[in-house]
């Protein structure tokens, strides 16, 4: 599988390895033009382009070849203070949920490890 982001809708985009930031800066490049999306982004104060999909509900799905976990579903940050039963920043819906689920079982990870930082498991 492939780094890719989870949309709101439960649909899976793939994107390739670390290419989260440059594929949502070029489908909001596309849908804004690029002084507006620089515009946008200023005005919200987002440092990136990842922030603007995370702020629509976007999730972020990272694989890992080398070490565990070997799936990561990470909204726009994680909790340091506590383990979380979902995403935070935003938190995933029903439909994001049971893809999760789905992904975290065929990668051999529970949803509790794929979501929080390793300290917590």
């Amino acid at each position: 599988m492939k780094d890719s982001w989870l949309k709101p809708n439960g649909e899976i985009i793939e994107v390739g390895d670390f290419m989260h930031n440059e594929y949502a800066y070029e489908l909001l490049e596309t849908e804004m033009g690029m002084e507006q999306l620089h515009d946008y982004m200023e005005e919200h104060n987002y440092q990136s382009a990842s922030d603007v999909l995370h702020k629509r509900g976007w999730i972020r799905i990272k694989y890992n070849k080398a070490y565990l976990p070997r799936i990561e579903i990470l909204g726009n940050c994680i909790s340091l203070s506590r383990p979380e039963r979902n995403t935070i920043d935003p938190r995933m819906n029903s439909k994001q949920l049971k893809v999760a689920k789905q992904l975290c079982e065929e990668n051999d990870t529970t949803l509790h490890v794929a979501v929080n930082d390793k300290r917590f498991w």
